[in-house]
């Protein structure tokens, strides 16, 4: 017996979710490409975020 339409092609949907999902990821990030050569200087805060996975931090106190 031959697989239906709907049997062969079940993964589609989370495909295209998947696909939708990335699509947005780089909408939000606001990708800009320029041709010319110019240095723009800007001013803003840098975030940093630092986890300590050093042997101390699993001790029980």
């Amino acid at each position: 017996m031959r697989p239906t339409f709907r049997q062969r092609f079940h993964y589609l949907p989370f495909a295209f979710k998947l696909l939708a999902f990335c699509a947005a990821i780089i909408a939000l990030a606001r990708p800009q490409s320029s041709m010319s050569g110019q240095d723009i200087r800007t001013e803003g805060i840098d975030i940093m975020m630092a986890l300590d996975i050093s042997p101390v931090c699993w001790q029980k106190i």
